[in-house]
């Protein structure tokens, strides 16, 4: 079967492990790039560029004004 799609029900998935995180910071700039937007964060002098990539952006809420990410990098991995 190499090389062959497979298809399952997503009902028949097993449920997917809980995201656990923390506050990156506070958005400060938004740069656009051309191909997607970069937040840039802040969290006193550390400063993160976040892209604003469907891979990276979980969710975003606008009356709570939170936005919750995916790093693509863990923080072991610099």
């Amino acid at each position: 079967m190499r090389g062959k799609s497979v298809l399952v029900d997503a009902a028949e998935l097993p449920p997917l492990e809980t995201e656990e995180g923390g506050n990156v910071g506070l958005i400060t700039e938004i740069v656009p790039t051309g191909s997607n937007d970069v937040y840039v964060v802040h969290e006193g002098e550390r400063e993160t560029l976040i892209p604003a990539l469907k891979e990276v952006i979980v969710s975003i809420d606008k009356k709570a004004r939170t936005m919750v990410i995916r790093p693509l990098l863990e923080e072991d991995d610099l």
